[in-house]
């Protein structure tokens, strides 16, 4: 579960913190997790943070905050980058298909990234709200 708490405002030039939550909620399986930042060639925020890595192995019911200082230079609503999180653990011998095995060898799962502004419950009730959170925005005042 990777929860990203982002500021719903921001000043221009002012630098402001984005966090990721990343969770493992599996009871009895580490996690592989890596974190990528996608970001877009006219993006409105200078960031400074991991932009491609990989966090520590999460034990079962751990978790592991990242963070990255992000200074907006552009007003109005601007979309944030698109964060990437996939868990490159694999399934265990007896239960891994040939197409999962060979997705599991190449990128792994991708983890929904959840909008802490929003929240899970809408999350479940409304499937469209998927697309939105993914391309989300903050509104940076002058």
């Amino acid at each position: 579960m990777a929860l990203l708490n982002a500021p719903p405002t921001a000043k221009l030039h002012e630098p402001t913190t984005l966090r990721l939550k990343v969770r493992n909620r599996h009871s009895s399986r580490s996690a592989n997790i890596t974190v990528h930042l996608e970001q877009d060639t006219p993006d409105g925020f200078i960031l400074a943070g991991l932009s491609s890595g990989r966090i520590p192995i999460l034990l079962p019911g751990s978790e592991h905050e990242v963070s990255w200082r992000i200074i907006p230079i552009d007003t109005g609503y601007v979309k944030m980058p698109k964060i990437r999180v996939m868990d490159r653990r694999k399934k265990a011998a007896g239960t891994a298909s040939a197409e999962d095995a060979d997705i599991m060898e190449n990128d792994g799962d991708e983890i929904l990234v959840t909008d802490a502004r929003v929240g899970y419950a809408t999350l479940l009730h409304n499937a469209e709200m998927n697309l939105q959170l993914q391309t989300g925005t903050i509104l940076v005042l002058p």
